[in-house]
C-alpha cells in the first residue's frame, strides 16, 4: 500500500506533539465539528450533519479516554461528566434536528479551551522561567558592560579593561 507522505508527516507530527498542544487541537476540532454540524442543519444537509455530530462525538470519547483517573481525581470526574453531558446534547441535536444543544456544546467547548489557552499560558511562561539561565553582566571598563561576563573583556597594556569584540 503507498502511503501519502503528507499525512504521514501530519501523523508524526500528531504523535510526536505535546499532549497539552493534542487537547487544545481536540478542542479546537470539536468546536469546529459542532459549527458545522450546526450550518448542515441550517441548510439541511442530514449526512453534513451526521458526520459532523460524529466527529465532534467521537472527539469527545477521545477526551474521555485521556483523563488519567489518578491525576486531579475530581477535575478528572468533572470533565468526564461533562464531557459525557456534551455527547447527549450532540445526540439530542441529531435527533431532535435541534439547534440549542448544538450551541450550548459549542459555549461549552470554547469555556473549556479558554481555560486550556490558561494553562498553555501558565506553563510555557514557567517552562521559560525554568530554562532561563541568569547571566552575569560584568563591567570591563566603566564605560563598557558586557552581558558574557569575562568572554569580551580584554586587559588593556595599561592595566584597564576594554571590551573585544569578536
Amino acid at each position: 500500500m503507498i502511503r501519502n507522505p503528507y499525512q504521514a508527516y501530519a501523523d508524526n507530527d500528531v504523535v510526536g506533539s505535546d499532549p497539552l498542544k493534542l487537547v487544545l487541537a481536540m478542542y479546537e476540532t470539536a468546536i469546529e465539528f459542532t459549527q458545522e454540524a450546526r450550518n448542515c442543519l441550517e441548510s439541511g444537509d442530514i449526512w453534513g450533519r451526521t458526520r459532523a455530530i460524529s466527529k465532534a462525538s467521537r472527539i469527545l470519547t477521545e477526551l474521555i479516554v485521556s483523563l488519567n483517573p489518578n491525576v486531579g481525581t475530581e477535575i478528572g470526574q468533572n470533565l468526564d461528566r461533562l464531557y459525557h453531558y456534551m455527547q447527549g446534547r450532540l445526540q439530542e441535536a441529531h435527533v431532535k434536528k435541534a439547534a440549542e444543544p448544538l450551541l450550548e456544546v459549542e459555549t461549552l467547548l470554547k469555556n473549556l479551551l479558554d481555560g486550556w489557552y490558561k494553562v498553555a499560558e501558565t506553563t510555557r511562561h514557567e517552562i521559560t522561567q525554568a530554562n532561563e539561565v541568569p547571566v552575569p553582566v560584568e563591567r570591563c571598563s566603566e564605560n563598557v558592560v558586557s552581558e558574557y561576563g569575562n568572554y569580551l573583556c580584554d586587559t588593556e597594556e595599561d592595566g584597564k579593561s576594554a571590551a573585544v569584540l569578536i
